[in-house]
């Protein structure tokens, strides 16, 4: 961290996770968790969008993503951090999808 690159890196991921929250009216929760007991490596991340919706309303109150680190889909951990953030805007307008429209 603090050194700058010409790839993807955790300044994209967070001006994405800012983009989401502006677009969506949500909050944008960022977690790294230990994939199991051994020390090697391994690690889950997930990104949740938390949504305050009144009640009645079609729009789930949290739409998430993750996937296990390291992985084949990114060569970098930031890498799949931005990933994941394209997947969880993806799937909360998938969400909006299932939502009926109003008459």
């Amino acid at each position: 961290m603090g050194k700058y690159t010409s790839g993807i890196g955790l300044t994209e991921g967070i001006a994405m996770m800012g983009a989401i929250e502006a677009m969506h009216a949500c909050r944008v929760k960022l977690t790294v968790t230990t994939a199991g007991q051994a020390h090697n490596g391994n690690a889950l991340i997930d990104l949740e969008a938390v949504f305050d919706v009144l009640p009645g309303s079609e729009l789930p109150k949290i739409v998430s993503v993750s996937h296990k680190w390291p992985s084949r889909a990114a060569s970098t951990f930031e890498g799949l951090f931005y990933n994941l953030c394209w997947q969880l805007d993806y799937a909360i307008q998938k969400a909006y999808e299932q939502m009926e429209l109003g008459d």
